[in-house]
């Protein structure tokens, strides 16, 4: 029984993300694609792999970028998958391929500016090689080889997910790509020992996912950068047509990220409620970044766009404790909208988790925090 057109799960993995997008197929049976995944000790992942284990195939996993909190747990999804013999169709990601394809060394091919480091030190660069070496170990598979596609900006994604379109806005290979590599040389000379899978400047190289449908669609952000969420903004305008409905949620660039000259962009969602954006979503945790930072919380509300989180931290928690204030919960409006007008998800502000948004054919949803 179909009880939504596309789910979508923000789990709780601390500071970083781990995105779980499900929906139909022609046949009418579920599908499952992964944006992502921190590891953190301080939380369940069992709870990743229990979810995963429902499905014999993956219809795609995404890297969004190359930082740790958002790659560090994909290596055991990999495990975890050839251990139960789920299959993955297609990884898809942020890092460059060079000039033969797969069997150029990848990801090193991007970093090799960098100081040489002791390769089995265990180390986040490590880690990131290991990952993409298994991902060339799947493509190799003969039976069943997984396709490892970089992500350019090139249409629309080969899914069979009927009514619902799936689209990256970004990066794009003429223009994040290129400010990627001149970054790498300067950060070199400014830091020599820097990690490539710590360098903030990976940050260009992150991932907007568009999904639309008929009555519906929203956005996915990663930590997408002020630079790229303004290219969007100007070389994409149906995300800002009403016409194409609401735009019922977005993802909180960068966790939360305060930084005005690189991540935070109020023109970007400024425009986002012309197509009546009502809910936006922050992945966070536990780190020595702080986010999510009380400006960026305090923004959206004044905006009226409900902040939902997975974890009560920060800025969060600082504007949701020292305000009283509330929205008024509207059980019979929780689902949707009533006579036209758009509702507010009704829950309390402080119920952080896990976060279950259930998407309905006509634009209508319900979340559930656990």
């Amino acid at each position: 029984m179909k009880d939504f057109e596309l789910q979508l799960t923000f789990k709780n993995v601390g500071q970083g993300d781990c995105i779980f997008i499900e929906w139909f197929n022609s046949k009418g049976d579920q599908e499952i694609g992964i944006i992502d995944c921190n590891f953190s000790s301080n939380h369940d992942f069992e709870a990743i792999t229990e979810h995963i284990s429902r499905y014999r195939t993956i219809s795609f996993l995404v890297l969004s970028h190359p930082h740790t909190d958002h790659f560090s747990g994909l290596k055991r999804i990999l495990d975890h998958c050839v251990e139960h013999d789920i299959y993955i169709r297609q990884i898809m990601h942020t890092a460059l391929y060079h000039e033969s394809n797969l069997e150029v060394q990848i990801v090193r091919k991007v970093f090799e500016s960098f100081v040489q480091e002791d390769y089995t030190h265990n180390s986040p660069r490590k880690e990131l090689f290991e990952l993409f070496d298994r991902f060339v170990l799947l493509a190799k598979d003969k039976e069943r080889p997984t396709a490892i596609i970089p992500i350019t900006n090139s249409g629309a994604l080969d899914l069979d997910a009927p009514g619902v379109t799936f689209k990256f806005l970004s990066p794009d290979y003429s223009f994040e790509y290129p400010e990627y590599l001149s970054t790498l040389e300067l950060a070199k000379e400014i830091n020599p020992a820097l990690n490539p899978s710590n360098n903030p400047n990976a940050n260009i190289l992150s991932s907007v996912l568009y999904i639309k449908s008929v009555n519906w669609h929203l956005l996915l952000t990663s930590d997408a950068r002020k630079k790229s969420l303004k290219r969007v903004q100007q070389r994409y305008p149906e995300v800002f047509n009403s016409d194409l409905g609401p735009l019922i949620l977005a993802q909180v660039p960068h966790h939360g990220s305060g930084n005005l000259q690189e991540t935070h962009y109020p023109d970007f969602w400024d425009s986002l409620l012309d197509v009546q954006l009502s809910s936006a979503f922050i992945s966070s945790g536990r780190s020595i970044h702080a986010h999510p930072r009380r400006e960026v919380v305090e923004f959206y509300d004044q905006q009226t766009i409900a902040v939902h989180a997975t974890n009560n931290v920060y800025g969060y928690q600082e504007f949701y404790s020292k305000s009283k204030a509330k929205r008024e919960v509207d059980i019979m409006s929780a689902l949707g909208w009533i006579a036209g007008e758009q509702k507010k998800l009704g829950r309390d502000k402080y119920e952080c988790g896990e976060q279950q948004i259930k998407i309905q054919a006509d634009g209508t949803y319900s979340l559930k925090t656990s």
